[in-house]
């Protein structure tokens, strides 16, 4: 197995993603539609995809930007709090919403499913952009949710005014479908870097963009393939990609809320520490693992933990 070494970040990652309260829950069958389900009570924490990945980065001394929307109410609070404990302020305000919440269950077997209610961290403003300039070799990190319509557009105008070789990781999640149909033109750029999952592979047709002929090719395409070895594939012309088998972390499974999120702390840590993408990859499965061995979003991950 490799051996991972600890990295110092040279670069700073932006992260425009989302923070909401998770409510998590154990269930031993998932509820179908009229019935009554009993389940086990396993905290609360604040989380969401932004959220989770400047939690771990920050963790992993890599300097971030917090784009995250912070809103007025319960949720807020706790958000708010959250940051501050990080060491960070968002300028990212809005008074009109609280932040959202989602009920996360997880079954047995800790595959975990979520019921997402969507607050102020979706309402993004252009005037948040004003004095956002990434330099050139900084990366910026985006989550699906937030590029939700109708209420991306200053976020995707931002997106679509940086330089096509700025590295830019999009992290489509469960909003994949949603944004094939919307967006594909803004990862069809050779700074792009695509994450996706089995699922979301699958949803997306992602055959099609590894096709020669296809008109959306991101510069980088990963396919998060579970338990087996992750595929990178590496846009070598404007046609072709070249693809790389990347091995996971063995590790027992304890929950899979925030493995992916895990995934691109990991890999954004070693992209801003100049590290070349089969190596982010390492990085990206390993973080990966110790999110699957931990209980909810709140992934506690320090430099010896992963190079042990």
């Amino acid at each position: 197995m490799y051996k991972l070494k600890h990295l110092k970040a040279k670069h700073t990652v932006y992260v425009f993603g989302g923070a909401v309260s998770d409510e998590l829950m154990s269930v031993m069958d998932f509820p179908i539609e009229g019935s009554d389900c009993l389940a086990s009570d396993l905290g609360f924490q604040v989380g969401g995809c932004g959220m989770n990945v400047l939690r771990i980065m920050t963790q992993l001394k890599v300097p971030c930007f917090p784009g995250i929307i912070v809103g007025k109410g319960r949720v807020a609070k706790a958000v708010k709090k959250e940051l501050k404990r990080l060491g960070y302020t968002s300028n990212f305000k809005n008074s009109e919403h609280d932040n959202g919440h989602c009920m996360v269950l997880i079954s047995p077997n800790a595959e975990r499913t979520f019921i997402t209610v969507m607050g102020a961290e979706n309402y993004w403003q252009e005037e948040f952009f004003n004095d956002i300039k990434p330099k050139k070799k900084d990366i910026v990190y985006v989550s699906g949710y937030e590029l939700l319509q109708p209420l991306n557009e200053a976020l995707v105008n931002f997106l679509k005014n940086l330089p096509l070789e700025q590295k830019v990781f999009f992290d489509l999640g469960p909003m994949a479908e949603s944004l094939a149909e919307s967006l594909p033109e803004l990862w069809s750029r050779p700074g792009a870097i695509l994450s996706i999952n089995n699922d979301e592979f699958k949803t997306l047709h992602a055959e099609q963009i590894l096709d020669p002929n296809s008109p959306y090719k991101p510069g980088v395409l990963i396919h998060r393939n579970g338990a087996k070895p992750t595929k990178l594939y590496l846009l070598q012309d404007d046609k072709n990609y070249e693809m790389h088998e990347v091995e996971c972390f063995e590790t027992k499974v304890i929950d899979s809320v925030g493995a992916g999120d895990a995934f691109a702390a990991g890999y954004l840590t070693a992209l801003a520490a100049n590290e070349a993408h089969t190596s982010a990859a390492r990085y990206g499965n390993a973080c990966g693992a110790v999110a699957l061995s931990q209980k909810g979003p709140s992934i506690k991950l320090t430099w010896p933990r992963l190079t042990s």
